[in-house]
């Protein structure tokens, strides 16, 4: 039998999804037994007897839903079928099926089952789940699948003599075009500088303050043992010593845990092209499988930071559009290179499409400072209130007007673009830059607007929208004088019914 005439029969999920699912649920029921336990509110042994009450409902209700949940892959459609008292039938077509992602969290792994998310075009979410299998079921559901989409076992021709002969096609190797060393990945997580630790921070303090309400009584108590004393003795110089230290070591635990959840994610990164698609794979503890079609590609964009690209490395993600990420959108963000040189970067770009990016973008209007300026100043209205009220005085707020001026010269000279005949390619942002390139081919709508104070300045925006914009301002021409905007607007209005395309253009 070949590999395209392999199907699964009515199988149920892996017997540890049982586990799985026990563990996960456990802590919804356990942190209300905890709260009073902890506290010792004899007042609120009611929380006890609510978990109680829920786990009489979870306990059977995993059993149930394990025992009532099964799949079969034929070699036209995968079926699956759920629910208890309402009964769920999903057939979805193979040839529809745009990815089979793979992902293990760190349970998976300890229990050596995995993820698996069929994901289909024109959906907004993923349209199947099948949240426990074995690894070696999760890979051959992935190749039946990938087998029936874009491999033959074999084929059949016509010789010179009329006879029908059967040709074995050789299989391809893998074709890696890009991957990451473990030096590389910690060498990522070093330059990101995500405050995550802050966020943390924040949500354990939150966390402690609902477990132990008493606890600034506690601190207080620890203050008095001899703290205190010793904290009116320090003079402001070096009360803003400590301060500065503290700010540091936070920094400085969230650079490493940074670092730490990018050799995490992004462990034995690689990326693979196979026949229309793009494959990934990463992750040490936690890791994922998956497939960018390129076909449902709408928008390539280069992301990096100050530091990034001092030390000439960028990011590259693709978005696509046409089956969702589970968020409810129609698009999706896939990171093709986390970090890498920016002529890798250039390199593969090519290879997806053929694009040269431009040595020089043509720069927005230098009126955007005058209104970069005029934002700032504005923004900074309720803060120069809040200087008036701390310090009786406004003069301290002249500090800000060399670092808003400085602030929106940078804003422009980070900014522009550039029009080709069959791509747009727009640059803004400094501290987190995206250069967008968009296939004009891929546009839905065009839009030109100017707000009142671009029309004060006779500057204007052309919005450019893809199947895959999240954001209005994803690939937006800002601040640009309205002749040229007009003239853009045209230009691309052309090229977009010269590629006969069915998107809309608004004015």
């Amino acid at each position: 039998m070949s590999q395209m005439a392999e199907q699964i029969s009515e199988k149920r999920l892996h017997p540890f999804t049982l586990l799985y699912r026990l563990v996960v649920a456990l802590p919804n029921a356990a942190l209300p037994i905890i709260f009073v336990l902890y506290s010792g509110s004899t007042g609120e042994w009611a929380y006890i007897f609510i978990s109680l009450f829920l786990g009489f409902f979870i306990l059977p209700g995993i059993l149930l839903n394990y025992f009532y949940f099964d799949y079969t892959i034929t070699e036209q459609e995968v079926v699956i079928r759920s629910g208890v008292l309402s009964k769920k039938e999903r057939h979805i077509k193979i040839d529809r099926i745009q990815n089979v992602t793979i992902t293990q969290n760190f349970l998976h792994k300890l229990m050596r089952i995995a993820k698996v998310q069929l994901e289909t075009a024109g959906d907004a979410t993923t349209e199947g789940n099948l949240d426990s299998v074995s690894i070696a079921d999760s890979e051959r559901i992935r190749e039946i699948i990938r087998n029936h989409q874009h491999e033959k076992s074999s084929t059949t021709i016509v010789n010179e003599e009329g006879e029908q002969v059967e040709v074995k096609q050789i299989e391809e190797e893998e074709n890696v075009i890009f991957s990451m060393s473990l030096w590389d990945t910690i060498k990522y997580g070093a330059v990101r500088f995500r405050p995550i630790v802050l966020v943390a921070s924040a949500w354990i303090f939150s966390m402690f303050s609902q477990l132990n309400p008493n606890w600034t009584e506690e601190l207080e108590v620890i203050l008095e043992s001899g703290y205190k004393e010793y904290i009116k003795q320090l003079d402001i110089f070096s009360m803003i010593l400590y301060a500065i230290a503290g700010v540091l070591l936070v920094l400085l635990f969230s650079w490493i845990l940074d670092i730490l959840l990018t050799v995490n994610t992004y462990h034995k990164f690689k990326l693979v092209s196979e026949k229309g698609k793009l494959l990934t794979s990463q992750g040490l503890f936690s890791s994922q499988k998956g497939a960018i079609p390129l076909k449902k590609l709408q928008m390539m964009v280069i992301k990096s930071n100050p530091i990034t690209r001092k030390l000439n490395f960028y990011r590259l993600d693709l978005q696509t559009a046409g089956f969702g990420g589970g968020d409810g959108t129609k698009a999706k963000s896939e990171t093709a290179i986390p970090f890498a040189k920016f002529s890798q970067v250039k390199e593969i770009i090519n290879k997806i499409r053929a694009v040269e990016l431009p040595e020089v973008f043509t720069k927005v209007s230098p009126k955007s400072i005058r209104r970069a300026v005029v934002k700032y100043l504005l923004f900074s209205i309720p803060f120069g209130f809040a200087l008036y009220f701390t310090f009786d005085s406004f003069w301290i707020l002249l500090v800000l007007l060399p670092i808003i001026g400085f602030a929106a010269y940078i804003r422009y000279q980070y900014r522009g673009y550039h029009v080709e005949n069959n791509q747009i390619i727009v640059k803004q942002g400094f501290w987190f830059q995206k250069i967008s390139i968009i296939p004009i081919e891929k546009i839905q709508t065009l839009h030109k607007r100017s707000s009142y104070f671009q029309r004060r300045l006779g500057l204007a925006t052309v919005e450019i929208d893809t199947a895959a914009t999240v954001y209005g301002n994803d690939a937006s021409i800002i601040d640009i004088d309205n002749d040229i905007a007009t003239e853009i607007f045209e230009d691309l209005n052309r090229l977009f019914i010269e590629d006969k395309n069915k998107g809309k253009v608004i004015n």
